[in-house]
């Protein structure tokens, strides 16, 4: 077994399910997003870890939009080209608020920060 191999097929997963969450955040239901985490869960994916690779990717898209340069994701990048930079800083904010460890459980934290979500608009 090859395990580089294995990485970087657990990696391209996890970058599709990256652009896949950010899709879903553009245009998708509150229950795709919400199934698309749970699944994480069950996959033993780490639902923060998972959220702060969003937000890195999302901050990276936004640096590139105001000060140039190539987006850490283009496929990100891609997504969130027609937000509003407002859009774009409410989500990333959104995000981060949901990452504060304040529940025990740290999805609920994720979940609630999405809940502020739909309230963004382009």
């Amino acid at each position: 077994l090859d395990h580089e191999k294995v990485a970087a097929m657990v990696e391209v997963k996890q970058s599709d399910k990256l652009v896949t969450f950010v899709s879903l955040l553009a245009g998708g239901s509150e229950k795709e997003i919400f199934d698309l985490l749970r699944s994480l869960r069950r996959e033993g994916g780490s639902v923060p870890a998972f959220v702060k690779n969003i937000v890195f990717a999302l901050d990276s898209a936004y640096r590139v939009r105001l000060e140039g340069g190539v987006a850490a994701s283009q496929e990100v990048a891609s997504v969130v080209t027609q937000w509003s930079t407002d859009r774009l800083e409410k989500t990333i904010s959104a995000l981060l608020s949901g990452l504060d460890y304040t529940y025990s459980d740290p999805l609920i934290g994720v979940q609630m920060s999405l809940a502020k979500l739909p309230s963004i608009k382009n």
